[in-house]
């Protein structure tokens, strides 16, 4: 019988630090729509590659034509849509234990959405109000300035992914925070 004590296991609402690729899929699974807690960089990582790997693999044979490629463009669109909500859940957590709020998730899509619609309505008001096409590219403008501004985005919640872990994301934890040794 070894001396040697086997760690007590990382609550589900803490970040498990250095999680293996095994680790992080469990994880990821058993926290399937779960946005309260943290989730450390491995664990966000690896499933992150999984999810690239699945999707891509997928979506390849989805491309092989007959029946059997039509197959597999249904699985890929199951797949989808099984991880979609989970791997939401994960980002949230994820920003959690860099200290921030979950909701810079959709900072992206907000982004993106407005500036769309700004721009389809910007074009929309020069078209009617000039009556030619040559208004068109002032709109043009304003939907390649807000492309530009969800892509900005998109490049912010991936820097704030490869954060280390903060001491304040504690305050998204259900349990009270870790006990401090004297």
């Amino acid at each position: 019988m070894s001396s040697l004590a086997q760690p007590e296991p990382v609550p589900l609402d803490r970040p498990l630090l250095g999680a293996s690729l095994g680790q992080a899929v469990s994880r990821f699974w058993r926290k399937y729509a779960t946005f309260s807690g943290r989730a450390s960089r491995s664990e966000y990582w690896w499933w992150y590659l999984v999810a690239v790997i699945v999707n891509g693999v997928l979506n390849s044979l989805g491309r092989s034509g007959g029946p059997v490629g039509g197959v597999f463009q249904g699985l890929a669109g199951l797949w989808s849509l099984a991880i979609v909500i989970p791997t939401l859940a994960l980002l949230w957590r994820r920003l959690h234990d860099t200290g921030r709020s979950g909701l810079w998730a959709f900072a992206p899509i907000a982004l993106g959405v407005i500036g769309t619609v700004l721009a389809i309505s910007g074009l929309f008001a020069l078209h009617v109000a000039s009556g030619d096409g040559a208004s068109l590219v002032p709109g043009g403008v304003l939907l390649g300035i807000s492309g530009l501004a969800f892509v900005a985005t998109l490049v912010v919640v991936l820097v704030l992914t490869l954060l280390p872990s903060n001491p304040a994301g504690e305050r998204f934890d259900r349990r009270a925070p870790y006990p401090v040794s004297a």
